[in-house]
């Protein structure tokens, strides 16, 4: 089994912060209601360089979705059918 990168470990990172944003929203929600959310919570995270203070950044959100270690790749989160996201019920 490989190492992570230090690229790919930060990831991880924002996408755990990313999932602790998801649990607080009311599911199924849009990508720009995770961005929002997430970018309130940590703007230096999820902000626009160099404009981190002013605006979420939504390509940071999507790349922790969908990127290789992201949170529907992980199956964290799931797509509905009208194309919004909602957090898993691992209860199930």
């Amino acid at each position: 089994m490989r190492s992570l990168s230090v690229a790919e470990r930060e990831r991880q990172g924002l996408a755990f912060k990313l999932y602790a944003v998801a649990q607080q929203l009311p599911g199924p929600f849009s990508l720009e209601d995770l961005a929002v959310a997430a970018w309130r919570a940590h703007p230096n995270d999820f902000g626009l360089f160099g404009y981190a203070a002013f605006h979420p950044d939504s390509s940071k959100v999507r790349l922790n979705l969908w990127g290789r270690t992201g949170l529907i790749t992980t199956r964290k989160l799931y797509r509905t059918a009208d194309g919004r996201y909602a957090v898993k019920d691992d209860r199930r």
